[in-house]
């Protein structure tokens, strides 16, 4: 690897670290900590925004390259299991990565009537993600299950258990029982995709 490419790579690592653990990353911060200066920043990605756009390209890739591991792999005993599996990824994906999550909705709020790459970059791996979670979804269920009932159980499973999990992480309660929670959202989320009722 050469020298830019070093230093390319720095500053991607870099900026996950931050995004990861702050929820916040600013260009002086970026070149500080990765021990470079903002013109290497700007030259090597444009701006800042830039920079961001590939840094969640990075981070989601790494959501979906786990869900294509669990297709691959098939390890799996049961539906229990393979469904328990997904859902367990998938919060562990949302714990590491809380603070890039809550920088792009913080961000979405700021930004909502611009047109911002990032509230972009945000809805297309949402895409993304979804279409990998149906392979994994139409492997734990069937193929009896239509598009409309696999998009409807994806939507309900962000939104009645995984976003509220976020806003958990963002509570200064944080480390209160925490564990068994996370134990009783999976149990849910597990029991929808399996609920044969809801299909």
């Amino acid at each position: 690897m050469g020298k830019s490419d070093k230093v390319k790579k720095e500053i991607i690592n870099t900026t996950i670290e931050l995004l990861r653990n702050k929820g916040t990353a600013s260009i002086k911060e970026i070149a500080a900590l990765a021990d470079v200066n903002i013109a290497a920043i700007n030259y090597h990605f444009g701006d800042k925004i830039n920079l961001v756009n590939k840094v969640i390209n990075i981070i989601f890739n790494e959501k979906i390259a786990m869900v294509k591991n669990l297709i691959e792999n098939k390890k799996c005993d049961s539906k229990e299991e393979a469904a328990k599996m997904f859902c367990e990824l998938t919060i562990a994906f949302i714990e590491e990565n809380f603070g890039v999550i809550k920088y792009i909705i913080a961000d979405d709020l700021i930004s909502e009537n611009d047109n911002n790459p990032t509230i972009y970059t945000l809805h297309q791996k949402y895409l993304e993600i979804y279409a990998q979670a149906k392979t994994v979804l139409i492997d734990i269920l069937g193929n009896d299950v239509t598009e409309e009932q696999l998009r409807a159980k994806f939507a309900i499973l962000f939104s009645a258990y995984l976003m509220p999990l976020i806003f958990q992480l963002n509570a200064s309660t944080i480390n209160d029982g925490l564990a068994v929670n996370r134990n009783a959202i999976i149990s849910e989320m597990v029991s929808l995709i399996l609920n044969k009722k809801f299909y």
